[in-house]
């Protein structure tokens, strides 16, 4: 008998001894996508999570701060290169905020964790206000009035 035949004979009398179910095949993760950025305190990840199946990729969005005028988000649908830009004010004390996406693309919703992760080793850090912002590339055009964002602190 050879070995991997063996292997395949030892893992299923294993499973049968203990009574053990086989677990069905579960439906994939949704879409997840690592944004690298830094800032004052260092380099970084934003995590961008897509639960609606819209995002195909997300890149850093670097120009957006003065986009922000008033409240502490922004977001810039682009129908016609089928992206979407979302920026936010969060500290810069915080590695890893999150971008989560959910629903279909005539009602998209983003919610913005800024202040996910930790800080820099030592805890060394003075917690300004920065600019933080992705691009997200989508599958299809969405419309700036079709979406909505929320920031959770």
């Amino acid at each position: 008998m050879n070995i991997a035949r063996y292997a395949a004979v030892l893992v299923a009398s294993f499973v049968a001894a203990c009574g053990a179910e086989v677990a069905p095949t579960v439906a994939p993760t949704p879409g997840v996508y690592e944004v690298d950025a830094s800032n004052q305190s260092g380099t970084f990840t934003i995590w961008v999570l897509d639960n609606s199946g819209l995002v195909t990729g997300a890149r850093r969005w670097v120009d957006g701060g003065r986009s922000i005028r008033e409240g502490n988000s922004v977001i810039i649908a682009s129908p016609e290169s089928s992206e979407i830009a979302v920026g936010w004010i969060g500290g810069v004390c915080y590695h890893g905020p999150t971008v989560t996406v959910d629903g279909p693309g005539d009602a998209a919703h983003i919610t913005i964790r800024p202040d996910e992760g930790v800080g820099p080793p030592g805890g060394a850090c003075i917690d300004l206000g920065a600019f933080f912002g992705v691009v997200l590339n989508l599958s299809s055009p969405v419309q700036q009035d079709a979406v909505s964002v929320q920031v959770v602190r």
